[in-house]
């Protein structure tokens, strides 16, 4: 027990460190949230939000999931240092050869997205895609050589650049242009400010951002012995083959709402994309719960491998997921409670769609619960489990999404999300515990569940009734319900012992 603990105290200490550039990067990032929906129209947020989509769809296929073959093959005997390379060279060919046919073909590619005359905004993307996915392997490398430091610091500075020029072009500039009529500083402003080019100076500060990482991470690339070894280099193919299906899925599920709403709502081409704009405002505050999601997963994929072989690996398993499983309900519960207040960082054009919250917020509580349960088939080498597994939640998506949207708008979008993370959830465990058993508490973990949900629904009455009960009862009955699950999570950790498996 003790030889656990300490190994999950390495696991919380690397998440800490992760999590510090994760959520403090991310928070800042925010700040562009209400920055942007104040700034602009819900059409272009709505424009912004179909881009990247499309965006985190084709990273996929730029990366090949090579960042998660490379830490299975890093920690194989007679491997090693030898996974970099290859993984390095299959990223960067694939890079530069996917990035120069959207720069080829980015007037084609626009008017397809329907966007005609907007082959420049192509352009950008695929500069940033190209700079991203070269990046990631050498980030997976800063991972699994446990350098956290390292790790965080680059990811702040991309997210610091991408502000600055945010507020470079977006604030600064035509600050200049409307309080100088003439000089050096007007002629400079003028000379690399296009009001017109509007939001795409969000796209640009972007490039800008991915363009340093790639520069601060070049000691990673040149440092390496650039041998790329055949038959190495085929079996991390095919150990990601079935992971690009399952990531292809995967981003499915996360952004093809936004296109979906674009051409299935009712509306004209302006006001669907109104709505998608209103969609992705509120699904950002609901990702608020994904910060600590996503530094968990830089600190555990590399850990869960490298513990893959002690035989204390499916108890490890199982009382991280369930510390997980706890820090994240105490997530859903503070930030469900509060959205009243929350949604003043949106403009007020965009706050409308704050129903969809508490639905993302159970759906991304699930999505990490998943992605600690899957590590069986990454460990056990059936990634076509994975494949299997998205192929499912992606038609799930695209079936309920496509029934509902018409019905219940960017509701029936929120729903599909939740349905899809949920059964993969389910179907996960279910498969796993066939092929490789961890203990997990299932029925502590849903006991826990169901508090969560009832916590969540009396303080969202003490929200809605907040003009019958005063501001200040509310607030106070809304605060003792989320303190006390707090001060219950907070004496579960302290006990530092897991609840027997159900047996």
């Amino acid at each position: 027990m003790h030889l656990i603990m300490s190994i999950l105290k390495k696991l919380a200490g690397d998440t800490a460190i992760y999590g510090l550039s994760s959520i403090l990067g991310r928070l800042i990032n925010y700040a562009l949230v209400p920055f942007y929906t104040r700034l602009f129209l819900e059409e272009e947020y709505g424009v912004i939000s179909d881009l990247y989509a499309w965006t985190a769809l084709v990273m996929v296929i730029f990366v090949f999931r090579m960042e998660t073959s490379f830490f299975r093959f890093y920690n194989k005997e007679g491997v090693g240092e030898k996974a970099f390379p290859s993984a390095m060279m299959s990223v960067g060919l694939e890079a530069i050869l996917f990035s120069g046919l959207l720069i080829i073909f980015s007037d084609d590619v626009a008017t397809w997205l329907q966007y005609p005359n907007k082959g420049l905004y192509v352009t950008i993307f695929a500069l940033i895609l190209g700079f991203d996915a070269i990046s990631e392997i050498p980030y997976a490398k800063l991972r699994a050589d446990s350098r956290p430091i390292r790790f965080a610091t680059i990811r702040l500075t991309n997210i610091i650049v991408n502000v600055l020029a945010n507020l470079f072009f977006l604030v600064a500039m035509p600050w200049v242009l409307q309080n100088y009529d003439s000089g050096r500083v007007h002629d400079f402003a003028q000379a690399i400010y296009q009001p017109e080019f509007g939001i795409g100076y969000v796209f640009l500060s972007n490039v800008l951002a991915s363009l340093v990482t790639f520069l601060m991470l070049l000691p990673e690339i040149l440092r390496t012995k650039w041998t790329l070894r055949i038959a190495l280099w085929k079996q991390m193919v095919w150990y990601s083959a079935p992971l690009v299906i399952a990531g292809f899925a995967g981003i499915i599920n996360e952004v093809i709402d936004r296109t979906l709403l674009k051409t299935h709502l009712s509306g004209s081409l302006s006001e669907n994309l109104a709505q998608v704009g209103i969609y992705s405002a509120n699904y950002k505050i609901a990702t608020l719960l994904a910060l600590f999601t996503q530094a968990y997963r830089y600190a555990a994929e590399p850990f869960f491998f490298a513990q893959a072989k002690d035989k204390n690996a499916p108890n490890v398993y199982a009382k991280s997921t369930f510390y997980f499983f706890l820090a994240s309900s105490v997530g859903v519960i503070l930030i469900g409670s509060w959205l009243d207040i929350i949604i003043l960082i949106l403009g007020k054009g965009f706050r409308e769609g704050l129903g969809i919250v508490p639905i993302i917020l159970f759906a991304n509580l699930f999505l990490g619960i998943f992605y600690n349960m899957a590590i069986w088939y990454k460990v056990k080498d059936k990634t076509y489990a994975g494949a299997v597994i998205g192929i499912m939640g992606a038609l799930i998506t695209l079936a309920l999404n496509w029934i509902l949207i018409p019905k219940i708008g960017y509701y029936g979008s929120a729903w599909a999300t939740l349905a899809c993370y949920f059964s993969m959830t389910v179907v996960v465990w279910a498969w796993g515990q066939k092929v490789y058993p961890v203990p997990y508490p299932i029925k502590k973990m849903l006991g826990f569940l169901l508090l969560v949900v009832t916590i969540l629904a009396i303080n969202f009455y003490f929200m809605q009734e907040k003009e019958q009960l005063g501001n200040w009862a509310s607030y106070g009955l809304r605060a003792v319900f989320s303190l006390g699950f707090v001060g219950l999570v907070a004496r579960v950790f302290s006990l530092q012992r897991l609840p027997k498996a159900d047996t």
